[in-house]
């Protein structure tokens, strides 16, 4: 595995808003910088054609330098030594965040397809990319485990990524696993159709997979497939397939269980649920909003401006058009993550 240091992953924004929320927790903490790390698995036997002197790594380092944030040489300097040393450097500590074990995340994905339109396809196998935080305090000192413990939420995602002290090695950030079979949970054949029975055989299973089905939900896959009070279900067991796609479906993300529940303050029972009253702000006031609440996203007026294209009834001629520009605002899942690390 090839490990090589990008650019810098913090805007000077950023940073400061991140070393403000850290010292929050650890008030001795003076700076913190952090540059993007690439993680490449080369196909095998084709290891040495990406180093620096061959076209194919020429070409895989052009790929991997992007952005545009400063950030200083000595700073810069300490992170390439840790990678290069897998050590912690003098005066500071250096934490590394990487995708967690098993995954491939959405940067992945899209950055091995670039590199394998760009002749690289024989050569690298696979990219991931990490984040290296140098975080420094007032004496000189590092990082206790107490303290990294405390901050560590701050500076990367617990659902996809995990944070480590040294560069992980190649089968952690790479492993690879067999899909596994499918399994059917039996509810029915061992309980005789018993759906007391079926309902502790559907809890355990509920544990073990991680469907994280709350008692009502359960009742009513037993419903589904076993049956209840003479009325008779589906009659078979489900896949193991099929309960991660109900648990799934039916999760807080797609179904909003609790933003669509009652809502009580000081013991009053409001007349809207927790989404209803963040509706209500737009039903109140919905000037210079053309679209809200649709697909995650929303649509404000904008303005009137210019647009350079091809024009398809004169020989695709590209001429100015003056059209409607309007602001598109869409939440994604990285936002709720923060928001919901803030809340707890």
């Amino acid at each position: 595995m090839l490990v090589l240091p990008g650019t810098s992953a913090l805007s000077s924004f950023k940073s400061v808003s991140v070393l403000r929320d850290i010292q929050k927790t650890v008030p001795s903490v003076s700076s913190i910088s952090a540059i993007h790390i690439h993680f490449v698995q080369p196909r095998t036997g084709q290891e040495s054609t990406l180093g620096e002197s061959f076209e194919s790594g020429k070409i895989l380092r052009n790929l991997l330098t992007y952005g545009y944030y400063p950030i200083d040489s000595k700073e810069y300097e300490s992170i390439v030594s840790f990678l290069n040393t897998n050590q912690q450097q003098p005066l500071s500590t250096t934490l590394l965040v990487a995708p967690r074990a098993g995954t491939i995340s959405p940067w992945s994905s899209k950055a091995t397809n670039i590199a394998h339109l760009c002749n690289l396809y024989d050569q690298v196998e696979r990219i991931e990319r990490g984040t290296a935080y140098r975080i420094v305090k007032e004496d000189g000192s590092l990082l206790s485990t107490e303290e990294i413990n405390s901050i560590v939420n701050l500076i990367h995602d617990r659902m996809t990524q995990y944070v480590s002290l040294s560069i992980p090695e190649s089968d952690a950030v790479f492993q690879h696993g067999a899909p596994a079979p499918l399994t059917v949970v039996d509810l029915l054949n061992e309980n005789n159709n018993n759906p007391e029975a079926a309902r502790e055989k559907l809890v355990h299973a509920n544990t073990t997979l991680g469907l994280a089905l709350a008692n009502d939900e359960i009742d009513y896959l037993i419903d589904a497939f076993v049956g209840k009070d003479g009325q008779s279900g589906l009659q078979r067991n489900p896949t193991d397939v099929e309960l991660f796609m109900f648990a799934q479906v039916n999760s807080e993300h797609c179904r909003h269980k609790i933003f669509g529940a009652d809502w009580t303050i000081d013991g009053e029972l409001k007349p809207h649920s927790l989404f209803g009253m963040i509706r209500n702000t737009h039903k109140i006031n919905p000037d210079a909003t053309l679209s809200a609440y649709s697909d995650n996203s929303a649509v404000l007026k904008g303005f009137k401006a210019t647009r350079f294209a091809p024009n398809p009834n004169v020989k695709n001629t590209y001429e100015h058009f003056e059209e409607d520009v309007h602001y598109l605002a869409k939440v994604n899942r990285l936002d709720i993550v923060e928001i919901r690390n803030r809340m707890e």
